[in-house]
């Protein structure tokens, strides 16, 4: 590295970070991305979701390649997500409810994953 070059560490954007998962989930790719508590994933049947793991909050990005409304704000000091579903995993169904109380149920996510990923972060956070 030459010695005008310098590295710099940069905060995770949760903005940045939805952007690609919906990019993954539009290639019909899975992926899972973590950032703190923040699980973002993307599924082959073109879906995209970010899961906030300590209340159990989902918001989903992204259903069967067609962009939802969400709104995630950001500065240099906080971040906001404005999450409108619950969420729970049981076995390989991934169930929301809303914040209106429509409950849904879906098979063929990446649960198993989805759940070690949780796992790996309440084992980190204690």
């Amino acid at each position: 590295m030459a010695s005008s070059e310098k590295r710099r560490w940069t905060k995770p954007n949760l903005r940045i970070e939805a952007d690609y998962i919906i990019r993954k989930a539009r290639e019909n790719s899975t992926r899972i991305v973590t950032l703190g508590s923040v699980i973002l994933f993307s599924t082959s049947t073109g879906d995209a979701w970010m899961l906030e793991t300590d209340g159990n909050l989902a918001l989903c990005l992204l259903k069967s390649g067609e962009r939802q409304a969400f709104r995630i704000l950001e500065s240099t000091e906080n971040v906001m997500v404005e999450w409108d579903k619950q969420f729970s995993i049981d076995g390989d169904i991934f169930t929301t409810v809303s914040t209106t109380g429509m409950i849904s149920s879906i098979v063929g996510y990446p649960t198993q994953q989805i759940a070690k990923a949780i796992n790996r972060i309440s084992q980190d956070g204690m």
